[in-house]
């Protein structure tokens, strides 16, 4: 099954950097890579963004893409 993909995961970057609240925006094709990027960007840790110097809940949107090698 040689099947590639890409899925578009938003999430709330909060004040201390944490992902919050991750949500599959897109997937293509559905229901094989949602899982694998929901896992991953729940791993991930980000400088938060600020607002005149102070660190403020930032909403992003994180692309993966699913290449076979």
């Amino acid at each position: 099954m040689n099947i590639e993909g890409a899925v578009m995961v938003e999430l709330v970057v909060d004040t201390a950097g944490l992902p919050k609240a991750c949500a599959i925006r897109s997937a293509e094709p559905s229901g094989y890579f949602e899982e694998a990027a929901l896992n991953a960007a729940q791993k991930m840790r980000f400088i938060p963004g600020k607002i005149n110097g102070a660190p403020v809940n930032t909403l992003v949107l994180l692309p993966f893409a699913f290449h076979l090698r």
